[in-house]
């Protein structure tokens, strides 16, 4: 818009104290203040910010039952799976999607978190290790697959840098892909917009659900469709045990004729803050942790073992045919309000911010595969600075993982060795030369 419509926009809005603020700017100022305003879906966010004015109806679930899931011990088993998905990744047929827009904040990281460095020895950062994934894949199977990396206005500039800086990480520049989400202006409860800085107000990206929406906006779908794309491995970048484009995990989304497919693990207690994997009044859904009924949560079998125990660790095959049907007649995944507690002019507040989540997709398709995995194999998350999904517990994890995958080949390293295995390194054949050996 230009800044007679951003003018227009917000007296229509009531934000009198905004256009009072832009009116004391230099030109200068003002021109930046418009243009960050331009990078964010103002009229969205004034729509959502009415719907949720509204006296909300309380969600109720009529009926929860456990669904099926694809059990460790099978899934392993069946070879067949592995063959189909290593025929699809060397057709040609599979992208990779990282999200990878958010900031390192919770980290007390000052960039975005993709950059943070986490591998326990040679300090690898989180993009690197997902890039060398990536990569190893290509060299594996000699075809060169995309890597499409969601960013936002607000860190697309300093990752594209960091990857042209690293030089892609070994990746030729034309096989990644940075696309931005949507950034949605935060709101008070009285619907006023909040000044941050002098030239920008306080607005968040519109969540993990928001890949789905701007790889279709971008265009980015389209191009990928005309390359013979036909599903998109999705994960998330604060992940490095993620298993990238798992060919066994594909195998089984084909196999079960599934546009999206997810993987989860065994919940470590009934309280653990993870999405719930359930049918709800017949639909496969994600039920979040704090709206999951008490008395299914902590709910047993005979043997002792809970009912609900799947939980979604935000690893998904979504087929593109998928991802098109949701965007074609206006983008059907729901908005949520999340109601946070910010710092504005040294008094705390309350805001409301809107996201969307990627999981809610899941109810829309026609078919739906779950497989479940390995908490140590695939699963590390790193979200804070101390304490538990921090960079200790992380780099411990990694470790684990990196010894667990030696001692497998003969290779045992000692507990108080720091080991790391490079996602390029071809494991097989150094482990013919250690077999049977100890590394202290």
């Amino acid at each position: 818009m230009s800044g007679e419509k951003i003018h227009r926009f917000l007296k229509e809005h009531r934000q009198e104290h905004i256009i009072r603020h832009i009116e004391l700017l230099d030109k200068n100022e003002k021109d930046i203040f418009i243009k960050n305003l331009n990078t964010m879906n103002l009229e969205l966010a004034f729509q959502l910010y009415e719907n949720f004015s509204k006296p909300e109806e309380v969600k109720t679930y009529k009926e929860i039952t456990p669904p099926y899931i694809v059990d460790i011990e099978k899934y392993k088993k069946e070879k067949e799976m592995l063959s189909i998905g290593e025929n699809s990744i060397k057709a040609g047929e599979t992208a990779v999607m990282i999200v990878a827009g958010g900031q390192g904040s919770r980290l007390g990281y000052p960039y975005p978190k993709g950059m943070y460095p986490i591998s326990p020895v040679k300090g690898k950062s989180l993009f690197q290790i997902a890039t060398e994934k990536v990569l190893a894949l290509s060299l594996k199977y000699k075809i060169n697959i995309p890597l499409l990396i969601m960013t936002n206005p607000e860190t697309k500039e300093m990752i594209e840098n960091f990857f042209n800086g690293n030089n892609y990480f070994g990746l030729t520049k034309e096989c990644i892909f940075f696309f931005n989400q949507d950034i949605l202006p935060s709101i008070t409860p009285d619907g006023k917009l909040i000044i941050k800085e002098k030239t920008s107000i306080f607005a968040n990206p519109d969540g993990h659900g928001g890949s789905l929406k701007a790889i279709w906006q971008s265009g980015l779908l389209d191009r990928m469709e005309k390359q013979g794309i036909k599903r998109i491995f999705y994960c998330h970048i604060d992940n490095p045990l993620v298993n990238v484009n798992d060919p066994v995990f594909l195998g089984w989304h084909i196999k079960e004729g599934a546009e999206f497919s997810l993987k989860v693990v065994k919940k470590r207690e009934p309280e653990e803050k993870v999405g719930h994997f359930v049918i709800s009044d017949g639909k496969p859904t994600i039920i979040e942790y704090i709206e999951f009924p008490d008395e299914l949560k902590y709910k047993k079998d005979i043997n002792g073992n809970l009912i609900f125990w799947a939980g979604s660790i935000g690893i998904h095959f979504i087929e593109t045919s998928f991802i098109r049907k949701i965007n074609k007649d206006g983008f059907a995944l729901p908005y949520h309000r999340q109601v946070k507690k910010t710092k504005i002019d040294n008094e705390e507040k309350e805001i409301w911010k809107f996201e969307t989540f990627v999981f809610d997709a899941i109810p829309l398709a026609d078919k739906v595969c779950c497989v479940e995995t390995i908490r140590e194999d695939e699963f590390a998350p790193l979200k804070n600075k101390e304490g538990e999904d921090s960079p200790e517990e992380v780099k411990k994890a990694m470790m684990n993982f990196y010894r667990k995958k030696l001692e497998e080949l003969g290779i045992y390293v000692s507990s108080d060795v720091k080991v790391e295995v490079s996602p390029l390194c071809n494991i097989d054949v150094i482990a013919k030369g250690l077999k049977d050996k100890e590394i202290t």
